[in-house]
């Protein structure tokens, strides 16, 4: 009996492999942006109540925002919901936003990481 799981142990010893792996940087991800995620209900409403108002200002006028870090093949992401703005360069520039969730999105994506080693 002994020797069985003697023999189990080392079975699962030679099974078992140990991976690791250094966490990511923030200047090592790649970040990008979708501005528009319009597909849901709330999100239609509050854009035909403010389409005249925004009409002019192209796809940023009223729009959701995602934000997703990526690092060989895994990503993170972050949601910025119901906003406006007049241009991607005015969200990276003046929102306040940009910088947070892109931190956001290196935090989701290194949580994900992590739980590869757990």
């Amino acid at each position: 009996m002994k020797k069985n799981k003697r023999n189990e142990v080392e079975a699962m010893t030679i099974i078992m492999q140990i991976v690791s792996f250094k966490l990511p940087t923030i200047d090592q991800v790649t970040f990008t942006i979708i501005e528009s995620l319009n597909d849901d209900k709330e999100f239609i409403e509050g854009f035909v109540s403010s389409v005249e108002a925004n009409k002019k200002e192209g796809p940023w006028g009223w729009c959701s925002i995602k934000v997703t870090a990526s690092y060989k093949g895994f990503e993170g992401e972050d949601y910025l919901g119901y906003c406006s703005y007049l241009s991607e360069g005015d969200f990276k520039r003046n929102s306040g936003q940009w910088e947070q969730m892109k931190e956001n999105a290196y935090n989701d994506l290194i949580a994900q990481l992590k739980e590869l080693a757990d």
